[in-house]
């Protein structure tokens, strides 16, 4: 099981200048985000995503190529030997709002993509349908999808068990932010069945007030909750989302 990291926008959003989101630090602040991934690999990440969750909302296509390309740098600079993931968010339901992404990230020579927090089967669709167009013939990369709902409500879990049949086997599929780690065994375990594995990386918080603050889960407690939602799962990837400080990883490594 390999350990990731967890969540950008918790460590740096107090950095903010203006309409800044986290990804435009990757530009104007480097360092930061370099100490960033460097406190999730020092907490035993073995796996960090690219600053980039929300690039595809910053202006320019040209902008955003200038901030995907610094994040993979701020990444590579950190990384030792992990694995860096380029990120992509939930861009929309039409495959080509992923098509640039995808190519970015194809011509950064990256490892592994994430395009992660899929609310509906149209969104992780349209990711799957642009990747097979622009990626068509790369071998070597490593694709992540995951999906974000209430494990608890049937109609989510209705449409991601029926992604689970019929994704891509190359895909890896998992869970990710889902409200936190509660209730996600049964879906996990639906994945795992249909897949033969999944990933899972839940959140363990979400920002609440102007400006936003994060009420964090006690680590060890977000932790243990995790563990136990994935005990005995061929889980291949494990980590967290909203709220996942380094401390919450060292907890969750700890384990």
């Amino acid at each position: 099981m390999r350990i990731h990291d967890g969540a950008y926008g918790t460590l740096l959003q107090h950095h903010l200048h203006g309409d800044e989101t986290v990804d435009d630090l990757c530009v104007r602040a480097p360092t930061l985000v370099i100490a960033a991934h460097r406190a999730y690999l020092d907490a035993g990440a073995e796996a960090i995503q690219t600053n980039t969750f929300l690039a595809h909302l910053r202006g320019s296509s040209r902008r955003r190529r200038k901030i995907r390309r610094a994040a993979v740098e701020c990444a590579r600079e950190a990384a030792r030997d992990a694995l860096v993931l380029a990120t992509i968010g939930p861009a929309g339901d039409r495959p080509r709002d992923y098509w640039e992404a995808i190519e970015h990230a194809l011509d950064d020579d990256v490892r592994a993509v994430v395009c992660e927090t899929h609310t509906s089967r149209a969104s992780a669709e349209a990711f799957i349908a642009a990747w097979n167009d622009v990626a068509s013939g790369v071998r070597d990369v490593e694709t992540l999808l995951g999906c974000s709902v209430d494990p608890l409500d049937d109609n989510g879990s209705r449409w991601v068990a029926d992604l689970a049949t019929d994704a891509p086997e190359s895909i890896l599929l998992g869970l990710n932010c889902c409200i936190g780690p509660n209730g996600m065994r049964d879906l996990l375990e639906t994945i795992c069945e249909q897949r033969g594995t999944a990933y899972a990386m839940p959140s363990a918080g979400l920002p609440i007030g102007d400006p936003p603050q994060w009420p964090l889960a006690d680590p060890s407690r977000w932790a243990e909750s995790v563990r136990e939602q994935v005990d005995d799962l061929p889980i291949a990837a494990l980590g967290g989302c909203c709220g996942t400080t380094p401390d919450s990883i060292a907890a969750l490594v700890a384990i």
